[in-house]
Order: structure tokens, then sequence, then C-alpha cells
């Protein structure tokens, strides 16, 4: 598997779809680099920032960061192509700060509540986050969420998937209200993300 810095490095070497703060893409490898900062700024592994400074704080106690192994605490199971690949977590995709957190639904709405309720950013960096980039259009797009259009409100959130599983967070501008919904899958369909996404848009909107 290619380290982080050699896969921001091959991201760096493509041309630029457009010049800095001149338009908007969602990239996995900007979250690598966000990475990256961390572990350049505190000094510290990624894994270890994580858990000394949101799964500790936040009691995250069915929170991971797994990187370079397989996931062996699932207690659902996931398929593709009639192979069972629950174990493979997140190693079978990318597998670093883009994809290597393992956590389960409570422990999501736990985060959500706390990103949104500002117990993890100071006010001004959370009212940057959540500032939809006027290049994005319709998809919302914020720094590392997207608002999410809902029946009785927007919310803010994020979609995550990996071999035989899917997930969706929707919450409130205040962390007051969070819904979780989560599938083990046979196939990563649309049928599954419109279903996934009934199934939120109902949690949410009956709190």
């Amino acid at each position: 598997m290619l380290t982080p810095r050699r896969l921001v490095a091959l991201g760096a070497e493509e041309p630029l779809a457009f010049e800095p703060g001149k338009g908007y893409l969602y990239s996995d490898t900007n979250t690598d680099l966000a990475g990256l900062i961390v572990e350049e700024v505190t000094g510290e592994s990624l894994g270890d920032a994580l858990r000394e400074r949101i799964f500790v704080p936040l009691k995250l106690r069915n929170t991971s960061f797994e990187p370079d192994s397989e996931t062996t605490r699932s207690q659902v199971h996931g398929y593709q192509d009639g192979e069972d690949v629950t174990e493979l977590g997140p190693t079978a995709v990318r597998g670093w700060a883009d994809a290597a957190i393992v956590s389960n639904a409570q422990d999501l709405a736990t985060f959500f509540s706390a990103l949104l309720g500002g117990d993890v950013l100071d006010q001004p960096e959370l009212d940057v986050m959540l500032t939809p980039s006027k290049f994005s259009g319709e998809d919302m797009g914020l720094t590392g969420l997207f608002v999410e259009e809902q029946d009785c409100e927007n919310a803010y959130g994020h979609e995550g998937h990996t071999p035989g599983f899917r997930t969706q967070v929707a919450a409130s501008r205040d962390g007051s209200t969070v819904a979780v919904s989560f599938a083990s899958t046979e196939d990563d369909s649309e049928d599954v993300y419109d279903a996934l996404s009934d199934l939120e848009n109902e949690l949410y909107c009956e709190n």
C-alpha cells in the first residue's frame, strides 16, 4: 500500500483542476494531506493525536484508528460479490486519514453532537467549517462535511462506505439532533444509498 506522503506526492504531480481559491473539488487526497499536517503540527502520529484529542476526551470507546490491520471488532458482516469482506475494513479501499477510523453508530452520534455543539473546535473555526464553498454549487460542500437537504430542515453530515458497508450521518446545526443510518450490504448500489437516505431523513425529522 502506498504511504500517505506518496499518495499526496502523486496527487501533486497532476495538473491543477483550478487555481487555488477559484474552485471546489472533493478529494480524498486532501484528507491525507490534512493528516500529514496534523502530524507535523503536533509532533505525534495521526493515531496518537486522534486518540488523545478526540477519542479519549469524547469517550468514544468503540472508535479506533486502524490503518494497518484487518478489522476484527465488527459485530455485523458485509459482503461483496458473494464473499464476506468484513475483516478487510478500511484496508480494502484507502486506509489512512481518509478511511481508517472504525466506529459504531452511538460514537458517530456522540462525535457529531460534540463537533457541531462546539466541543471540538473553537467557534470561529466551526463557523468557517460550516460555511459552504461558493464554488460547490449543488454539492453544498463544506470543509469536511456537506449540507444535506431533508424534508424538515437542512442538516450537516457526511456519508462513507467500504466494501460491504455504508453509513450516513445527518446532524442539526447545534448538534442537538443527530441521525445515523447504517447498512451492511451485498452490493454498493444506488438502491442502498437511496434507502439509507430515506431512513436518514425519517430519523432526523422525527428527532
